[in-house]
């Protein structure tokens, strides 16, 4: 398996061509990779997995993913067929770099399940879904809730984004208990 650098390669040249929107991926995907990383210990299989967990949108329309309106049926399905995508790129990365990690899928085709079974593309409920899954899924809904246009047209606080993430049932307690702690530990949180 390649490593780090080589994965970030793959990822520019994926969204080559995309813009102002290639630039925010690319960044959003940079933190879920960092969080992630962070979370699981130092992992780079983490790393790799949160750094491409979003490489499918790659090959979405990039007005979809500009977040500036709320998406309506048809646009959301589409948007929600990344991780399918994504999944395909893998394989073409693989085809050109060898093989990556059995992880690394599962954090790409898994990270919008939910822990309550609300998520996509297959509902997966509770420990179902893998762990790396899991994380970077945490790591995605927290950064999108700080950085993106949320509700009333800005982005959340921290505290008020882990409220939200807190409030429901998307994440099971302990991996959201472990998350908060390494966020204050990281210092990317005001203790």
């Amino acid at each position: 398996m390649q490593g780090i650098g080589f994965m970030k390669l793959f990822l520019e040249e994926y969204f080559k061509g995309y813009g102002e929107v290639a630039l925010e991926t690319i960044k959003h995907s940079e933190r879920v990779a960092n969080l992630t990383e962070r979370l699981l210990g130092g992992s780079d299989i983490g790393y790799i997995a949160g750094l491409l967990h979003d490489i499918g949108k790659s090959r979405i329309d990039a007005e979809l993913l500009l977040y500036s309106s709320h998406p309506g049926p048809m646009q959301m399905e589409r948007i929600r067929d990344h991780t399918y995508q994504g999944k395909q790129i893998l394989y073409e990365i693989e085809r050109k770099a060898g093989p990556l990690d059995p992880r690394i899928h599962q954090g790409v085709l898994y990270h919008h399940e939910r822990y309550d079974g609300s998520g996509y593309p297959f509902g997966l409920t509770g420990d179902n879904i893998p762990l790396i899954a899991v994380i970077i899924g945490l790591a995605d809904a927290y950064d999108a809730m700080l950085t993106r246009p949320y509700n009333n047209g800005k982005p959340l606080s921290q505290g008020k984004a882990l409220q939200k993430l807190q409030a429901g049932t998307k994440f099971d307690n302990s991996t959201m208990e472990k998350f908060i702690d390494m966020l204050k530990v990281a210092r990317f949180l005001d203790h």
